[in-house]
C-alpha cells in the first residue's frame, strides 16, 4: 500500500516546488510580468531502443535579474534576463505518458538588437520535472531538468515577437531518490510568443 502512494507524494512535492518557483519571482514587482507568452514544444528522445515523441504547451514569464547582473552583462554587449517556463507535454511513441516541468533559465540576447530585426539568443537553466513514463530505468518520477538552447528572435509580427530555437534537455535525479539513474536526453524545437 505504501508503494502505491509514492508517485502521488512525489507529484505533490514536485507541484509544490513548482508553485514556489513561480511565486518567488512574482515578488520582484511589475517587471516580472513585462514579458510573457505561450510556448509550443516538440521533442524527440531515444533510449534503449524506445523512441519517444513529445508535444507540449507552456507559458513563459520573464523579468529582470537585478541591476548588478544586468550591468555586468551589458559590459559584454548582452541583455540578460530571467525567464521561468512551466510546461506540460504528452509523451507518445513506444511509450505513452505525460510530463510536467518548471524551469527557470537565464536568457541572453545582444543589447544592440534593433526591434525591427531578428536577433540571436542563448538560454539555459535547471528546474524540476515530473514524468510518468516507465520502463526506461529513470528510477523516479521526479527529475532535474537541465536545459540549454539557442535560436533566433524574429522581427515583430502583429505586435508579438516570435522566437524559434533548438533546446537540449537532460533529465536525471542525480542519484538522490533511487539507485537507478540512467537519465534521458531529449532534443526540442521550441517556438515562443512574447
Amino acid at each position: 500500500m505504501a508503494e502505491e502512494t509514492m508517485p502521488a507524494k512525489r507529484f505533490a512535492a514536485a507541484a509544490a516546488l513548482c508553485l514556489m518557483a513561480l511565486a518567488c519571482p512574482a515578488a520582484s514587482g511589475a517587471d516580472w510580468l513585462s514579458s510573457r507568452g505561450p510556448v509550443l514544444i516538440g521533442g524527440q528522445a531515444s533510449k534503449n531502443g524506445t523512441d519517444l515523441w513529445l508535444a507540449g504547451l507552456g507559458w513563459r514569464f520573464g523579468g529582470g535579474l537585478g541591476s548588478r547582473v544586468e550591468t555586468f552583462a551589458d559590459r559584454f554587449g548582452l541583455n540578460a534576463r530571467l525567464v521561468v517556463e512551466p510546461s506540460v507535454a504528452a509523451i507518445l511513441g513506444d511509450a505513452e505518458s505525460v510530463e510536467a516541468q518548471v524551469v527557470p533559465m537565464i536568457h541572453l540576447r545582444p543589447t544592440s538588437e534593433a526591434t525591427s530585426r531578428w536577433s540571436p539568443y542563448v538560454e539555459g537553466g535547471v528546474g524540476l520535472a515530473y514524468t510518468a513514463v516507465h520502463g526506461l530505468r529513470l528510477g523516479s518520477e521526479l527529475q532535474f531538468s537541465d536545459q540549454i538552447g539557442a535560436g533566433i528572435v524574429l522581427p515583430p509580427w502583429r505586435g508579438r515577437r516570435i522566437s524559434v530555437g533548438y533546446r537540449f534537455r537532460h533529465l536525471s535525479h542525480a542519484g538522490l531518490w533511487a539507485k537507478t539513474n540512467s537519465g534521458l536526453n531529449t532534443q526540442f524545437l521550441v517556438i515562443t510568443f512574447e
